[in-house]
């Protein structure tokens, strides 16, 4: 493409679109993984990294994940301060006031894909509102919760077709549903309005994923 963008007698408007493109593809993928607090975003991406980074402990309304050249964590708080730590989000316990958290990972898979972990707080229109700005930017969704219920859906239903496109629902904490024998049934009754709304639906036991991934033995 840069080899096309290149040459002489291009038309204006492809050579546009072509640096456009070129731009996109410059970039990471950016991973958009959404839901309720609790509902397990943090181990979810924290599994797909195959080591524990994020944890349960480390609460803010967005935390990014990206590339970088050693374990560094960027917090930003409400006055727009920003403060630099060496390590990981597992080992910080960040104040109230922060409203975001960076970690930064020396994963060279990092370099073709970024996580954001996007907290839906608040009311329902509060958290309409910020499902309706990760969408604008995000290239793909997961979108992570327990058993999905009514107001979850809603909320999803609201996204624009194309992001529902790009989009995995992923049913988390599913070793629970298994204990209580209620994973078969919620798959049932989810069954039609995913197969609409999602690429895809996947029971998934994080916590479980990461231990069998960080275990010594194979």
């Amino acid at each position: 493409l840069e080899q096309a963008l290149s040459q002489d007698g291009l038309p204006q408007e492809y050579f546009d679109w072509g640096n456009q493109l070129l731009r996109r593809l410059d970039k990471p993928v950016q991973v958009m993984v959404i839901g309720q607090p609790g509902s397990g975003k943090s181990a979810v991406i924290d599994m797909m990294l195959g080591q524990s980074v994020i944890s349960r402990h480390a609460d803010a309304p967005i935390i990014e994940v990206c590339y970088g050249p050693e374990d560094c964590v960027e917090v930003e708080t409400r006055d727009g301060n920003t403060s630099r730590h060496l390590g990981t989000l597992a080992q910080i316990s960040p104040s109230p006031e922060t409203v975001r958290m960076r970690q930064e990972l020396p994963d060279t898979r990092l370099l073709s894909h970024s996580f954001v972990e996007i907290s839906l707080t608040g009311s329902a229109e509060q958290s309409h509102i910020t499902l309706q700005r990760a969408a604008r930017h995000a290239d793909v969704i997961l979108w992570c919760s327990e058993t999905f219920g009514p107001a979850e859906q809603q909320l999803w239903a609201a996204v624009p077709d194309e992001k529902k496109d790009h989009s995995f629902l992923v049913l988390t904490m599913a070793d629970r549903q298994i204990m209580r024998g209620t994973l078969t049934s919620l798959l049932a009754g989810l069954d039609g309005f995913a197969a609409e709304e999602f690429l895809g639906v996947y029971p998934l036991a994080a916590v479980q994923a990461i231990t069998a991934q960080t275990a010594e033995q194979t």
